[in-house]
């Protein structure tokens, strides 16, 4: 082997591949909304430890979210609605028959027993 066959690596220790030195951007964390400061702030203790206030603006929290939830919601074409009921109703189908299947097989095994 000749000292030309060899691949050599020259770049920095640690850096990250296709990145130039100097070229990163400093993010700045987004300060965190009100209302997320006090889900997290809910979350962390127990019920009793909560005031009237804490309660009330989690619970409209909560509901402004579902509300959203509810709004923003995609639509679900025909097709992929058949396909799932279709599904389902197949699965509900398959899981009968193979429930019939065990408990048949369960009832001959208690009236038919071997000796």
């Amino acid at each position: 082997m000749k000292p030309n066959d060899v691949l050599m690596h020259f770049g920095i220790l640690g850096m990250k591949w296709g990145r130039r030195k100097g070229s990163s951007k400093i993010t700045v964390a987004k300060k965190a909304s009100e209302d997320h400061s006090i889900h997290t702030k809910v979350k962390g203790k127990q019920l009793h430890e909560l005031t009237n206030a804490e309660i009330k603006q989690f619970a409209e929290r909560k509901s402004l979210e579902k509300q959203y939830k509810e709004l923003t919601k995609k639509q679900v074409s025909a097709g992929r609605k058949f396909v799932t009921d279709l599904l389902i109703t197949l699965a509900k189908e398959q899981a009968t028959a193979f429930a019939k299947g065990q408990v048949t097989k369960m009832v001959a095994k208690r009236t038919n027993p071997v000796r």
